[in-house]
């Protein structure tokens, strides 16, 4: 992880403009890279899924759903994915950026310290079961209730635009209205 002395990462990650880069590892030790940027109600994730890297971004004005593999990416209007999803709480958090509110829902319920390969660390345990390491005001590492475990290796504030759209040498995939008024529909359940 970057060593950035002065940096409070769990104030970072409680505004609403953080890059977090790292990998996480299930409970059975499979391990995926993992990236998610937020600014305000725009938004980046991406990771692998059974062996695909995929990402979604949810930009100001498009959702598109980039493959990585094949450097081609699908938008859909966001104003479309509002109007399929209109009334759905869980996804109007989503479209208002609410649920990258990290820390929001969770509340503290114990803080010790543990020594692990030498180092120790404050660690906090939270109500529903996770627990965050820390190194200092480093966050290293957390612990889901599930087992898997997301390391930590870049905390930033610093979010570039380019995160928001896909990458320049990408090619759009264009899909007829039905399908992506099915896509749009689909992103309730992602």
């Amino acid at each position: 992880k970057e060593n950035v002395e002065d940096q409070d990462d769990f104030a970072i990650l409680n505004s609403s403009r953080y890059l977090i880069e790292g990998r996480v590892v299930s409970a059975d030790g499979v391990s995926h890279p993992y990236k998610m940027a937020r600014d305000g109600n725009r938004f980046t994730f991406k990771t692998v899924n059974q062996g695909e890297e995929i990402c979604l971004i949810m930009g100001s004005k498009y959702v598109y759903l980039v493959t990585p593999a094949t450097k081609t990416y699908a938008k859909v209007s966001r104003e479309l994915v509002e109007e399929e999803n209109a009334g759905n709480g869980e996804f109007d958090d989503v479209l208002s950026g609410d649920v990258f509110n990290l820390y929001a829902s969770k509340k503290e319920v114990d803080t010790y310290t543990e020594k692990m390969y030498g180092v120790k660390y404050r660690v906090v345990e939270y109500d529903d079961g996770t627990l965050d390491y820390f190194n200092g005001k480093t966050l290293v590492q957390t612990v889901a209730s599930d087992g898997s475990t997301l390391y930590y290796d870049v905390i930033s504030s610093d979010v570039s635009e380019g995160l928001f759209v896909p990458p320049a040498d990408y090619t759009e995939e264009v899909i007829s209205s039905e399908i992506a008024s099915e896509l749009a529909d689909s992103l309730s359940t992602t």
